[in-house]
């Protein structure tokens, strides 16, 4: 059962992770003195890493889980 809640909350960490990093590039386009390109560029490579990383880890347990039936 502890393994099942680590992996969620691996998901989940990699996830929130994407998201803050996206979030500071949707807030920064919301303020009047804009955001620096290559900041956003920077945030959103971040978020797309952290996205496929949750998704690799989602990929390989489900991996791991056919192989174990």
């Amino acid at each position: 059962m502890f393994d099942e809640h680590a992996r969620v909350l691996r998901y989940y960490c990699w996830f929130s992770a994407g998201l803050v990093a996206l979030g500071f590039v949707i807030e920064g386009l919301k303020s009047p003195a804009g955001v620096e390109p290559a900041a956003a560029f920077l945030l959103l490579v971040i978020s797309g890493l952290c996205e496929a990383m949750a998704f690799a880890e989602w990929r390989s347990d489900r991996v791991l889980e056919s192989r174990r039936s």
